[in-house]
């Protein structure tokens, strides 16, 4: 008798662990992963809250970066670097997808580093700014090689860039 209650015990605590982590989950999303609006006119607050003033909208399936969390609100980082709060269940993870010769531009890090072919330990050409648009001209695994404005070409991690346009 004293097994069996103690079986359920442990079952009842497995799923009381199961659904709380379930709830937490989105909450603990990792910093600087891609995000998509699950509705039309999400609204942007510059505050987390939702008293907070409007500073913008997200349309549905736009685009924008985990920046950090305060209770449920994700501070969040749009293609134009602008930043804002956004309740979190409004939000769905993406895979963002790779397209030759589009642009993109600079905006999970402060710079990105360019190297000399597509991989950490190749030589350092120079660094990209955040908010530098560039033109994804090949893509090898995580890294893309990128041509600037001024012509110059070399490789950086995908995972830096976002999409601009075509």
């Amino acid at each position: 008798m004293k097994f069996k209650r103690g079986i359920q015990r442990a079952v009842i605590a497995f799923f009381i662990l199961t659904l709380t982590l379930t709830a937490w989950a989105p909450a603990m999303a990792k910093v600087g992963q891609t995000y998509a609006s699950r509705v039309s006119g999400l609204r942007v607050h510059k505050g987390p809250s939702g008293t907070s003033d409007v500073i913008g909208k997200l349309s549905k399936g736009e685009k924008v970066i985990h920046r950090g969390t305060s209770g449920g609100w994700w501070k969040v980082e749009n293609a134009n670097g602008a930043e804002g709060y956004v309740y979190r269940t409004y939000l769905r993870q993406v895979t963002p997808t790779w397209k030759k010769n589009a642009y993109y531009r600079v905006y999970k890090t402060s710079r990105a580093t360019v190297r000399k072919g597509p991989r950490s330990q190749a030589g350092k050409l120079g660094t990209v700014k955040r908010g530098t648009t560039v033109q994804l001209v090949a893509k090898q695994g995580d890294w893309g090689k990128i041509k600037l404005s001024n012509g110059n070409t070399g490789w950086v991690q995908l995972r830096f860039l976002t999409f601009v346009r075509n």
